[in-house]
């Protein structure tokens, strides 16, 4: 077991090394590589499940974290609780936008972050004005 966690570091420590100085870029090969394969599990799901997944609306808290990333935003459809506070976390390699009706973002360079509170109950769709196909909802209680 011990051997087995030293080996795992080793490589782990020289994959950080390959990444920082030379062109290849293993993490990032990882991550794509993550990244298509969660989007062709997504495809392979039934219908129904996929309909139910799109609905769920996780339990109402006082803060939300929402991370910008791989196209999209994670968690996309979340709820909150009024005088809540959302932060979106730009972990893209592209500056995004957070852009609702009648309020919006700059763009948010990646490693940044947007900030707002929702003090009035309801639904409100946002989306990236660079990028429209990227779009989540918050349902403020």
């Amino acid at each position: 077991m011990k051997n087995t966690i030293t080996a795992i570091v080793v490589v782990l420590l020289l994959a950080i090394a390959v990444q920082k100085y030379t062109d290849f870029k293993a993490f990032d090969m990882a991550k794509d590589y993550g990244a298509k394969a969660y989007n062709k599990f997504r495809q392979v799901l039934p219908s129904s499940l996929q309909n139910k997944i799109k609905q769920y609306v996780p339990p109402a808290d006082k803060q939300l974290n929402i991370f910008v990333r791989d196209g999209g935003f994670f968690p996309n459809k979340s709820g909150i609780l009024k005088n809540s506070n959302v932060t979106w976390y730009n972990e893209d390699i592209k500056p995004h936008t957070i852009t609702g009706k009648g309020w919006g973002s700059v763009e948010i360079q990646p490693g940044e972050t947007f900030n707002k509170k929702f003090t009035i109950p309801g639904t409100f769709k946002y989306k990236c004005s660079l990028y429209p196909s990227m779009e989540g909802e918050i349902i403020v209680q």
